[in-house]
């Protein structure tokens, strides 16, 4: 038996692709995205990325934008 491992780096986040676009064309939600922690970005990437639909995923994407913009809470805060 063998066995091999990849290591990634930890702070590696794989971004959907909706969002990535968006990143890269609009500078104020990439610097928002930047400020965020791996893991809060990780957490965002998960919202959209686990929707099925893409009338979901879209949706999230809106939510996801209006978190970064500071024009709404991230999705799983707590009201």
């Amino acid at each position: 038996v063998e066995v091999a491992f990849r290591v990634i780096a930890q702070d590696d986040v794989d971004v959907p692709p909706e969002l990535a676009a968006r990143l890269a064309t609009v500078k104020l939600l990439r610097a928002a995205w930047e400020k965020l922690t791996p893991g809060t970005q990780r957490g965002l990437a998960h919202f959209i990325e686990s929707a099925k639909r893409a009338e979901t995923r879209a949706n999230r994407l809106m939510q996801v934008e209006a978190a970064l913009r500071g024009a709404g809470p991230l999705p799983w805060a707590r009201s």
